[in-house]
């Protein structure tokens, strides 16, 4: 670009940013589609609504930051977004350092990342190669002094799922350079994201239509709210946000750079809030005598505090409660943990706030109780529950980020190591502990007996009502209905439906002996099939048990196991939590497809494959190395028989043949 070397068109345009380089046919075959699998890998770890945004802000910033470090004069620090609802395109423009030539060609590698170690929001080398081969296009302009190139790679993702050799992989195609707001500037980078229908995220989700709204969601979920808990000033930018809604309807506006929004700044529907010295203070000069609570320390709607890792670890800090072993100790200083907290006095607040001042889709809640892990000045994933032992409805009022510097979270920017992890929640436990200790000072509504989030409910009672339209569940038996009106969608409802069968009379001849979470295994029961009557028999009986096992007592106890898709089943073998030789009967909604690799399932809805049926109603059998593990019900499969046996026998003889 303005380094002496020709000009970036014959450098770039046709480009493959996965070149395999000088490797023959053969061996670049194999390469490529072990290239394919990294990419998919990295495809598979953004699971979130808000990584494509998290991914763009996080590159722009650190530019920016960049760009400041190397004292520019006269430097005004800028960042553009831009949120195409209607026609599903987003793009991120800044005017930090901008690229060199060699970071156009190679930004969109797995593993290549040209930041350093310890001073960018990001720098594993993953986030590019997810923006690049995640979605439809992705458009990269940027410019240096005296250079500038725009670079496109279209159908990424189309080739990164392409099992069929049917998309070649996509090289990168050199355009006029045209961002006119980086015209006036030195540098700067543009980097705008097409996403095809279909794919993630879907723009008008959360029912945000002007640029305001959209500002609040990036600050909770982006790095455009930044964690500086601990003395770092967040840079000044000035942040111009347009979107055009769905009715083609365009806002813009500007905003200041702000870090993430602490909830104690909600105050329109916190009004009354003090900060933990102020009322650590406030009550040591009264000496517990409640009367004399000043009124300004009385009926708070939220207590808020924040704390250094030099607070944290002392004799006298309000974490002492909290034994740290030297192992803890060490993570504490060696990332420089802070930790923020905020308990508010009622958890119907978080849905006021988000239903009437941003007033956007009321749920799921975007700000809510719970515990966010920060790293390198941004929030990684979503909330996650407070473990709380005791008192867990405080969990709802709670409101904790435990930041570290150099946290290096996996790909996808979201799980921690296990200890880091523990760290954090022994540290969220701590905050709710030391906001306990005032709830006198907090509006009478708080505690653990009121903290039922209405909004939640509704969303929950709501989401069953779709879910019985979308999956009906319609079933008789013997002149009696089947309670269940839906399918089920969890392992806890095929549970209740299975023991409705039972009770039916569909599925015969068992007695359970208990039904438990806690134990390795999910029930017990006993068998007594003492009637001939359900002995197998195609035309009368077809859901009967092998003859043989037919006698005048009942058997011994055996294991019973319930998984809402068999492939946990399998996943369970694979960790040893389960094992193979001690089930002796499964049920389960669905058969996925994991099985195959080690295991297989025959059915016995074929010919006359029910003469070795040993559990009633037993739809299918699980095989390892020609011996028989398990029978297996799949509920599913087995109500459907009463209504439509030819297509369930179709499809058996499709899948279960071997």
């Amino acid at each position: 670009m303005s380094d002496g070397t020709p000009k970036p068109t014959a450098f770039l345009n046709g480009f493959d940013p996965l070149s395999e380089g000088g490797l023959d046919v053969a061996d670049r075959s194999v390469f490529e589609e072990a290239t394919r699998r990294v990419v998919q890998n990295i495809l598979k770890s953004y699971t979130g609504f808000f990584d494509l945004f998290s991914e763009l802000l996080q590159n722009a910033l650190d530019a920016i930051e960049k760009k400041i470090a190397s004292n520019p004069s006269n430097y005004r620090p800028q960042l553009w977004i831009s949120i195409d609802v209607a026609n599903r395109v987003v793009s991120v423009t800044d005017n930090g350092s901008g690229m060199n030539f060699s970071e156009v060609r190679f930004c969109f590698r797995p593993n290549v990342s040209f930041k350093s170690r310890r001073e960018g929001r990001g720098h594993k080398g993953v986030g590019a190669t997810f923006l690049a081969y995640g979605f439809g296009l992705i458009r990269l302009s940027t410019k240096i002094p005296a250079s500038s190139v725009t670079v496109r790679l279209a159908g990424g993702r189309q080739w990164a799922d392409d099992y069929i050799g049917a998309y070649p992989r996509p090289k990168l195609e050199v355009e006029d350079f045209a961002v006119r707001e980086l015209a006036p500037e030195t540098s700067g980078t543009s980097v705008e994201i097409s996403i095809p229908q279909g794919i993630r995220p879907d723009l008008g989700w959360w029912g945000a239509t002007n640029a305001e709204q959209w500002y609040e969601l990036l600050r909770m979920r982006t790095p455009l709210g930044g964690i500086y808990l601990a003395g770092k000033l967040p840079p000044k930018v000035k942040v111009h946000i347009s979107v055009n809604d769905f009715s083609n309807t365009k806002t813009t506006q500007d905003f200041d750079f702000i870090e993430y929004p602490l909830p104690h700044e909600f105050t329109q529907v916190l009004p009354k809030t003090k900060s933990y010295d102020e009322v650590k203070h406030a009550m040591a000069l009264i000496e517990g005598d409640q009367t004399k609570i000043p009124q300004e320390f009385k009926r708070l709607d939220a207590i808020y505090g924040i704390w250094t890792v030099d607070q944290i670890v002392t004799d006298d800090s309000p974490f002492a409660g909290q034994k740290w072993d030297s192992q803890q100790e060490e993570l504490l200083r060696r990332h420089s943990v802070s930790v923020y907290g905020c308990f508010v006095s009622s958890a119907k607040q978080w849905g006021i706030y988000q239903r009437d001042i941003l007033r956007i889709r009321p749920t799921p809640l975007i700000m809510k109780g719970g515990l966010l892990i920060a790293s390198d000045f941004m929030i990684q994933g979503d909330l996650m529950v407070i473990p709380l032992t005791s008192s867990i409805g405080y969990q709802a009022n709670t409101h904790v980020i435990v930041h570290l510097v150099d946290g290096n979270p996996d790909m996808g920017r979201k799980a921690f190591q296990p200890e880091i992890k523990s760290l954090a929640e022994d540290l969220a436990r701590q905050v709710v502990n030391i906001f306990k200790r005032y709830l006198y000072l907090m509006r009478a509504d708080t505690g653990a007996a009121n903290v039922v989030n209405v909004t939640d409910t509704y969303h929950w009672l709501e989401e069953k009502k779709k879910h019985r339209a979308d999956n009906p569940l319609e079933f008789s038996f013997g002149g009696r209905t089947l309670a269940y009106a839906s399918t089920p969608a969890s392992e806890q409802d095929l549970v209740a439906l299975f023991h409705e069968l039972v009770g039916m009379g569909v599925i015969r001849g068992i007695r359970f002996l208990s039904t438990s979470e806690q134990d390795r295994y999910d029930g017990c029961y006993i068998a007594q099939y003492t009637d001939q009557s359900i002995a197998f028999n195609k035309l009368d009986c077809p859901l009967g048990v092998d003859s043989r096992i037919i006698h005048n007592r009942e058997s011994k106890p055996f294991v019973l196991e319930y998984k809402f898709d068999l492939d946990g089943l399998i996943a369970d073998f694979a960790r040893e939590t389960k094992y193979q030789n001690e089930i002796n009967a499964v049920v389960c909604w669905k058969i996925g497809s994991n099985y195959d690799e080690q295991f297989i399932v025959r059915s016995y809805m074929l010919g006359e494959e029910g003469t070795q049926r040993q559990f009633f109603g037993a739809t299918h059998s699980i095989w390892h190395e020609k011996m028989k593990l398990a029978d297996v019900v799949c509920v599913s499969d087995l109500i459907r028989s009463f209504s439509e046996p030819e297509v369930i026998i179709a499809e058996h003889q499709t899948r279960f043949k071997e």
